[in-house]
């Protein structure tokens, strides 16, 4: 008997996709991937009322997303930010 949770997540080939689904149930928009001179950075826009949901209790999820966004596309942070249908 395992005392924690496992998850599983849907890996994609696509960076943008895979945080998608990392952040899920949240319901993400668009995903940007850009670079920055201390790293790169995804920038997910999700929907006002799915803010709290993409980063998860106690920031478990958006953790979690960092985590793995790093070890399998070196992606150095993801920032949550609020979409708005005007977005670039």
């Amino acid at each position: 008997d395992l005392d924690y949770d496992i998850e599983v997540v849907e890996f994609d080939d696509s960076p943008e996709r895979f945080i998608m689904n990392l952040l899920s149930p949240a319901r993400v928009k668009k995903v940007r991937i850009v670079q920055q001179s201390d790293g790169i950075t995804a920038i997910a826009y999700v929907l006002d009322e799915d803010k709290s949901v993409a980063i998860g209790r106690n920031g478990r999820r958006i953790k979690r997303a960092k985590l793995l966004a790093k070890r399998w596309y070196d992606i150095d942070n993801i920032k949550i930010a609020t979409w708005a249908p005007d977005n670039p």
